[in-house]
Parts: structure tokens; C-alpha cells; sequence
């Protein structure tokens, strides 16, 4: 999930209004694309979008 977020700020950061605009992968298409999060409650993986948000523009 950061590293989606990664890519998608180092492919559209010269472009603000299309990263704003971007939509990333939901918690339920993330977990159909990993099989290890099928175990993982959604409302955990709600809580840690916003920490991995701060986290990543700390990074940047």
C-alpha cells in the first residue's frame, strides 16, 4: 500500500491536480490482491491509511 502510494507520487508530483485527483486501492482490493490480509480486520487497515500518509510526506 505505501509503495503504491510511493510510485504514484514519484509518477504524477509534477502534476498536483492528478495526484489529488488519483484513487487508490481500496482496503477490500488490497486484500483480494494479497492473500495474507484477508486476516487483517479492515477497520486496522482504515486506521493506518492516515499514519502511512504522514509518514510518507515526512519522506518526501
Amino acid at each position: 500500500m505505501l509503495a503504491e502510494r510511493t510510485r504514484v507520487y514519484q509518477q504524477l508530483k509534477e502534476d498536483s491536480e492528478a495526484l489529488k485527483a488519483h484513487k487508490y486501492k481500496t482496503e477490500k482490493e488490497n486484500k483480494q490482491e494479497f492473500e495474507f490480509m484477508r486476516d487483517v480486520d479492515s477497520k486496522a487497515l482504515q486506521s493506518m491509511t492516515p499514519a502511512s500518509i504522514r509518514r510518507l510526506s515526512e519522506l518526501f
